[in-house]
């Protein structure tokens, strides 16, 4: 064998497509079998795996085009792009899927087992089970139960290394069930009290014994942490480049669920919208409220001491003088009790802001009637600060140069709103002090009133004092409530989550057909390939012709007859003709040539050497 001669690499090199064709088309059968096969189980696949559905809703982002744009000046972006995504950073937060499925009753999940697929019963099943939240439940744990006649169930369940889980506070025990393997009979609403769990299971109106007796049905109860790890894929996206509108859509099994889930999740997410909104007027009422208390408690007792004192001694008309001292007295001590109250709120706002690195409890000057014009740009301008310094944490860190800047515009808000509040405390006790000279000087005109009506002018100035911080107090108390009532989110929903909107998602049919049908016609071919590839047997005249330069004068083709000598008895045969192309090509490469010898050999026994040289 010559294989220096470069012939050899360059016919290894190439391929015989002609030659490749018959050789698929002579295993033609394969291709039969892997397809079918293929497609059987590709069928398999669509009967038997659990279908998911796709379920979405869409919610507007409002831009609010009152504030200023330091972003874009900057060069970072617009302020509409920086609040679409920080909603978006809100929107997936753990703490908001958290707060949505805490509202949901997702603690029990209920299943059916039928045709090797496990389905959900969603608001559908025929049992429910009734937690006793005080003991820790085994969480993740499948329970299967099975309705039996006579108002009887069997209830099993098995597993190692379960940790059991507390309802009534959400949280992990830490400890573990080391092996379960349980198996018992019960009544229906009889108590079922283990050492690992305690629950009782009812029936509920979708139960109907011809369809479940016997039949095999599952449920286990879902820890919360396991439950917001699981409905947090759902995915959000913008619906084009250009809109603020974003589509929150999520895949699973139970589409009705979904539905639920999804709804409730975009309704939190408006309500804490709304809660943070109503931040300043919940905060207002609270403080009211407490101010409230201690006032009530002092008009009623001055109230009562007013009418004892009339009943007593039928006290009617104090007199034109007593009247006059009466209203000038009431005058003031309305003033004073409006400037008490301004005074409390503005030392409990230096404490807060002393001692406080926030505004979440912060009350506005202006809830409660301060009309002071530089307090309350002061407190507008310091809670903006910090809702923009909130918003730019969501995507930066605390060292990013914007964030900085505005914690020192902070910083410097509050020291001037501090001061603030340390002049007007000053010029308000200043204030106080000149009503209470004007009190103490109708005071000694009381005194030289007769007796009886100086105590009546002396019951009646402290009744009214606290009368009129208590009215003072309710005004305001009512205002804040129908501000915090008028508030409305500043987002809204666009397109609520449906049912009949929810798309099938998988396992799609056609695509899995095809996928089966190429895999069908690819294993075949590989196989022929590979087989091709890795043979190293000579089979036809092509495989010599590959290797090697020398020439071939012909081949004998397979003899069905019994006779040794075929071109003796069987002249006009195919075989015979073979035999007389070899001897016309050993005639013309032997020409001129007076003494031949030619060697007939093989590599193995039987291979035909007789037969050919005979």
């Amino acid at each position: 064998m010559n294989t220096d001669n470069p012939q050899f690499y360059q016919s290894t090199d190439s391929i015989d497509y002609k030659a490749l064709f018959f050789k698929i088309y002579h295993h033609w059968y394969l291709f039969i079998i892997t397809i079918f096969i293929a497609l059987i189980i590709a069928f398999l696949f669509n009967k038997y795996t659990v279908p998911v559905y796709q379920v979405s809703t869409k919610v507007l982002i409002k831009d609010d085009k009152s504030r200023m744009d330091p972003q874009a000046m900057l060069g970072f972006g617009s302020n509409t792009q920086l609040k679409l995504e920080n909603e978006i950073g809100i929107m997936q937060s753990y703490s908001l899927t958290q707060r949505t499925i805490k509202s949901l009753d997702f603690d029990v999940s209920y299943f059916v087992e039928k045709d090797f697929i496990v389905k959900e019963l969603y608001k559908s099943a025929p049992f429910e089970v009734v937690m006793d939240t005080n003991q820790p439940q085994p969480a993740g744990l499948k329970f299967q139960i099975t309705f039996l006649e006579n108002n009887r169930f069997r209830i099993r369940a098995s597993g190692e290394r379960i940790p059991l889980y507390d309802f009534s506070k959400n949280e992990y025990t830490g400890d573990v069930i080391p092996e379960l393997n349980f198996d018992k009979v019960y009544s229906i609403g009889q108590g079922i009290n283990e050492k690992y769990f305690k629950f009782n299971v009812y029936l509920t109106r979708e139960f109907v014994a011809e369809d479940y007796l016997n039949q095999s049905l599952l449920f286990e109860f879902n820890a919360l942490q396991s439950l917001v790890g699981r409905f947090r894929s759902f995915k959000i996206e913008p619906i084009n480049r250009e809109a603020s509108i974003v589509q929150v859509s999520i895949k699973g099994s139970s589409p009705r669920k979904m539905v639920d889930f999804l709804n409730q999740f975009t309704d939190e997410y408006l309500e804490r919208s709304l809660e943070k909104k109503n931040t300043i007027a919940t905060r207002t009422i609270e403080f009211i409220n407490s101010e409230l208390e201690g006032i009530t408690d002092s008009l009623r007792r001055t109230e009562q001491t007013l009418e004892q004192y009339k009943q007593r001694n039928e006290v009617m008309d104090i007199g034109a003088q007593s009247t006059q001292v009466f209203e000038s007295m009431k005058e003031l001590q309305d003033q004073k009790a409006e400037l008490s109250v301004k005074n409390k709120y503005y030392e409990n706002l230096r404490d807060y802001l002393q001692n406080k690195d926030n505004v979440d409890d912060i009350v506005v000057p202006s809830s409660l009637g301060i009309d002071d014009a530089t307090m309350n740009t002061l407190v507008s301008e310091l809670t903006r600060l910090y809702a923009e310094r909130a918003e730019l944490l969501l995507s930066s860190t605390e060292k990013s140069p914007l964030v900085q800047s505005l914690s020192q515009k902070i910083r410097d808000t509050k020291n001037a709103l501090i001061e603030n509040i340390n002049n007007i405390l000053k010029t308000s006790q200043i204030a106080i002090n000149d009503i209470n000279q004007r009190i103490n000087a109708l005071q000694a005109r009381m005194n030289q009133l007769p007796g009886m009506q100086s105590q009546l002018v002396n019951i009646q100035r402290k009744y009214q004092l606290n009368d009129a911080i208590y009215t003072f107090l309710m005004e305001k108390r009512s205002e804040a409530q129908i501000t915090r009532a008028s508030n409305l989110p500043d987002n809204e929903i666009v397109d609520k989550a449906r049912l009949a909107m929810a798309s099938y998602v998988s396992p799609n049919k056609n695509l899995n057909y095809l996928i089966a049908l190429v895999i069908g016609l690819i294993i075949p071919v590989i196989y022929i390939l590979a087989k091709d590839f890795f043979n190293d047997k000579v089979l036809e005249k092509k495989d010599v012709e590959n290797i090697t330069d020398f020439p071939i004068l012909g081949h004998i083709i397979h003899s069905e007859k019994e006779s040794k000598i075929v071109v003796a008895e069987s002249p006009k045969s195919s075989i015979a003709e073979s035999f007389r192309a070899i001897r016309t090509n050993l005639q013309f490469t032997t020409q001129g040539k007076k003494k031949q010898v030619i060697l007939v050999t093989s590599d193995m026994v039987a291979a035909g050497k007789t037969y050919v040289s005979i």
